[in-house]
């Protein structure tokens, strides 16, 4: 009689973890089941009955027989599954038919502490909700904040099905080491197919001011720690500042355009093809990692008389630029005026003044004639920067 052989496809090790099948090796040590498939081509009169067919493995237990003996078209090769559980190390497995070895093949383990050695944790941040909007942040007004978000990318070398027992979570904890609570990953099945994912988790109220830290953990192993900072609401707006300034200049055309100075000539501006004007206000907090709201005041000093043109409340401000446009006037009232001003609640933050700024004068001892009655703002500090650098070089 002809003895079986393996079909084209030979040997496949497959796992069960968590209602999935993976196809991905090494085996891990908490797998529900090893599944083994070979794929047989026996003669016509062969037996194929489900005891025919065995699975030995190499260390010593006792031999395994097949869960599922499939037969398909005629031509193709029987398929047989056997399903046992995992062994406390690599084996290799044998797949028999009566007295017939069909094939070997390697079943490779990994075990608890290989696959968390091999997990990792990238790009940790936390963003902070704040009204309809939320910021990237390691701090943030205590009283705005209703919830914080903490993400990251989790990554494995196989497949990160092995973690959904081991509780991956997120803590947080106070300055103290008070424990504020834990939160733990709700897996989907893509995310445990995958060798990486991207997971959000709402952390626990943050009530107190101060430092807490919040942190990664699979098991019983940190993958990563980082601290955010809860302020108060006056800290915050006495963080404000003003960064730079601009102008955006609204044309008769229907077109925009943003300049750091408003266009003169001999002095005078040149307002030609310029429907309206708004001031701009680039506004950062001076603390790292800042997300807040604060409300903005802008007033326009026209001739002797200060008068609100536009208040804004809510505006999300963070350490990196934030352009404040609050209201525009006209072309032609822009010579009467002599500055803007922004305000966050009752400190005025900085000036935009549409006065030129004066040319540089040396004095006898090669420094500069003080200039006590010019209103410097940023803008006014550029053209100035413009204007010495065109001095220097001989313009």
């Amino acid at each position: 009689m002809t003895s079986p052989t393996t079909g084209n496809a030979g040997l496949h090790v497959r796992y069960e973890k968590a209602g999935l099948i993976l196809d991905a090796l090494p085996i891990p040590w908490n797998a529900d089941a090893v599944i083994v498939e070979a794929n047989v081509r026996l003669p016509a009169k062969a037996a194929r009955a489900k005891q025919d067919f065995t699975l030995r493995l190499t260390d010593d237990s006792p031999a395994i027989a097949a869960e599922l003996v499939h037969e398909g078209k005629p031509a193709a090769p029987l398929r047989v599954f056997f399903r046992t559980g995992v062994p406390a190390q690599t084996v290799a497995a044998e797949v028999c038919w009566r007295e017939h070895v069909l094939g070997r093949v390697d079943v490779p383990i990994l075990t608890r502490a290989e696959f968390l050695a091999g997990v990792t944790i990238d790009m940790p941040t936390l963003h902070a909700a704040l009204g309809q909007q939320a910021a990237p942040c390691r701090a943030f007004v205590g009283t705005q904040v209703k919830t914080v978000l903490a993400s990251a990318i989790v990554r494995s070398a196989g497949p990160l099905a092995p973690a959904f027992d081991l509780d991956l979570r997120v803590e947080v904890h106070r300055e103290n080491g008070q424990l504020v609570g834990a939160i733990s990953v709700p897996w989907t099945s893509d995310q445990l197919r995958a060798r990486q994912t991207l997971v959000t988790l709402p952390l626990p109220k943050l009530r107190w001011l101060g430092v807490y830290q919040v942190s990664w953990h699979l098991g019983t192993r940190c993958l990563h720690a980082h601290t955010v900072r809860a302020v108060a609401k006056k800290a915050f707006q006495r963080s404000l500042r003003i960064c730079g300034t601009r102008f955006v200049l609204h044309k008769t055309i229907g077109t925009t355009e943003i300049v750091r100075a408003l266009p003169r000539r001999d002095g005078e501006l040149l307002l030609e093809g310029i429907e309206r004007v708004s001031p701009c206000f680039l506004v950062c907090t001076s603390e790292v990692g800042m997300a807040g709201l604060a409300s903005f005041t802008l007033r326009a000093l026209v001739g002797e008389v200060l008068g609100t043109l536009a208040i804004n409340d809510d505006i999300l401000v963070t350490d990196g630029p934030t352009p404040i446009v609050l209201g525009s006037m006209a072309a032609g009232e822009l010579p009467r005026v002599q500055q803007f001003s922004l305000a966050s609640g009752d400190r005025i933050l900085g000036n935009l003044t549409l006065l030129p700024a004066p040319v540089p004068q040396f004095t006898a001892e090669g420094g500069f004639a003080p200039l006590d009655d010019f209103l410097w703002s940023p803008a006014a500090d550029e053209q100035l920067k413009d204007r010495l650098g065109k001095l220097l070089d001989g313009d």
